[in-house]
């Protein structure tokens, strides 16, 4: 399976609290940032307007069904994750303390494509054995964000009141401390999301499988 990830720029909405500036240097203890994710999943779209030949082309040799040396189906996504924050500042002697108010993340799945070859008729005994293989990966595809948005939540959670609210000099400065925490988390999620697909999607492949297609139709 080939797998395609974009993610989208984070949009950063600042707001700042104009209190009375502290004695102390040290940033006060501050309430844990609200965090929202918002599943992205607007389900599989099939096709079957491309080759045999094609969708060997596309797969580059890493298809998700073979027969010999074949690609026989397809099924790609785009991993698409947007970010909103709101950040608050407090001043604190001749700085700032910045903190983050609010996290609104947009997870899953901005496309879901499964290509089926235009030459296996629907449903005949080709496209069914394709499209049991294919929605096989959809599963693993949809359930395996389903459980990621849920470890982003909690992560980003964590990682933020670890951070607690940062000094800075400037409002700037403290809001790009506090989002590099935030990518690091979404570049944590992004790359274990994708490691263990790689293994969920292995074990449907794997020949000889349950969803193998040698001898299940005429040719194959």
């Amino acid at each position: 399976m080939k797998m395609h990830t974009t993610i989208a720029g984070a949009a950063l909405a600042v707001l700042i609290l104009g209190l009375p500036a502290l004695a102390q240097a040290a940033c006060p203890r501050v309430a844990d940032a609200a965090i929202s994710v918002q599943i992205v999943d607007p389900g599989p779209r099939v096709t079957s307007t491309k080759s045999l030949e094609q969708i060997n082309v596309m797969a580059g040799s890493h298809g998700l069904l073979r027969n010999g040396f074949k690609v026989l189906g397809m099924t790609s996504i785009k991993l698409d994750t947007g970010v909103s924050v709101k950040y608050q500042g407090q001043p604190v002697g001749g700085g700032i303390c910045v903190s983050v108010n609010r996290v609104e993340v947009k997870f899953g799945l901005k496309d879901h494509h499964v290509s089926v070859p235009r030459e296996y008729p629907q449903g005949g005994c080709h496209y069914n054995v394709v499209m049991r293989h294919e929605m096989a990966h959809v599963d693993v595809n949809r359930r395996t964000v389903r459980k990621y948005a849920d470890i982003l939540k909690n992560d980003m959670r964590a990682a933020l009141r670890r951070a607690g609210a940062v000094a800075a000099a400037s409002m700037v400065e403290g809001q790009n401390a506090q989002t590099a925490v935030i990518q690091k988390v979404l570049d944590d999620i992004s790359a274990r999301f994708n490691a263990e697909l790689e293994k969920l999607h292995a074990v449907i492949d794997q020949p000889g499988g349950k969803y193998a297609a040698a001898g299940q139709c005429p040719g194959w």
